[in-house]
C-alpha cells in the first residue's frame, strides 16, 4: 500500500469514526462535510471525494439536510473534475441537478471548467421541484 493510499484510508476512517460519535470535534458534530471541505480546500481530492461521498450516504436522522447534500454534491463534481473524472462529475452534477433544478454554480467560487461541465450536465436532465406547504385548506 502506497503512502497516499494509506494516508487516504486513514483518513477515510477517520471520518467513520468522527461520525460515528469517537471523539467528535463541535465543528464536526455540526457539520458532517467538516472533513471533506478541509481536504478539499487543501487539495487533497482523494480524501475529499471519500469524505464527500460518505456524508452523502449518512441515512437517517444523520442525514444531510438539503442545502448540504447540495454543497456535497457541487463540491464533489468539482473534486472529480480535479481529479480527471468527468463522468464521476456528471453523475454527481445529476444527482444535484434532480434534487434542486435551479441551482447554479457559483462563478467565482467554481473555475469554468467546473462551471462548463455542470452547464453539459443539466442538458440532459430533466427534472422540476416543487414546494408544498406543510398544510393547506381544501374548500369545496
Amino acid at each position: 500500500m502506497t503512502a497516499r493510499r494509506r494516508r487516504a484510508f486513514f483518513a477515510f476512517l477517520s471520518l467513520i469514526a468522527a461520525l460515528a460519535g469517537g471523539g467528535r470535534l463541535e465543528a464536526q458534530r455540526a457539520d458532517p462535510l467538516a472533513i471533506a471541505m478541509k481536504a478539499y480546500t487543501d487539495l487533497d481530492y482523494d480524501i475529499a471525494a471519500q469524505s464527500f461521498r460518505a456524508a452523502l450516504a449518512l441515512e437517517g436522522s444523520a442525514r444531510l439536510a438539503d442545502a448540504d447534500r447540495i454543497r456535497a454534491l457541487m463540491h464533489l463534481g468539482a473534486t472529480e473534475v480535479f481529479r480527471g473524472r468527468r463522468d464521476a462529475a456528471v453523475q454527481s452534477f445529476r444527482s444535484l441537478i434532480v434534487l434542486d433544478p435551479r441551482y447554479r454554480p457559483d462563478v467565482v467560487v467554481f473555475p469554468p471548467e467546473v462551471s462548463t461541465l455542470y452547464q453539459e450536465a443539466r442538458i440532459g436532465v430533466r427534472a422540476t421541484r416543487v414546494i408544498v406547504p406543510p398544510s393547506a385548506d381544501i374548500r369545496t
